[in-house]
Order: C-alpha cells, then structure tokens, then sequence
C-alpha cells in the first residue's frame, strides 16, 4: 500500500467514524482523542510524545492496527 493509499484509508477511517464519534458528545461525553488524558495515555503507548496531536495520535494507531492486520 502505498502512502497516498494509506492517507486515503485514513481519511475513509475518520469519515465512517465521525457519527459514531457525534453521538458520543450527544451523550455528553468525549470522543477518547479529545479527552487530553486519555489520549496522552495512548500516545505513551504508541511511543508519542504526549503532545502530539489528537489527529496524528489516531493516525498512529490507525497505521499499527493496519499494520498488524496486514502482517
């Protein structure tokens, strides 16, 4: 897969979970990359800085699971 394919899945990846992710704040919570701490924790476990964006936080996780699954 090349890196333009594995944006364009990114991309499909992030549209298709967009209402899932909305009726999550409708229930009043957050998405879990929109909540700082959870999303710290998960990016200490991908090896990220804590800083890093909720967006290239989802990206590498995204990339490890097509990875593994791709293995």
């Amino acid at each position: 897969m090349t890196e333009a394919e594995r944006g364009d899945a990114f991309q499909r990846f992030l549209d298709s979970t967009e209402p899932y992710n909305a009726k999550i704040r409708e229930e009043g919570d957050l998405p879990w990359f929109e909540d700082s701490e959870r999303r710290e924790k998960v990016a200490a476990r991908l090896g990220l800085p804590t800083s890093t964006s909720p967006d290239e936080v989802r990206r590498a996780l995204f990339m490890r699971h097509r990875k593994a699954t791709n293995d």
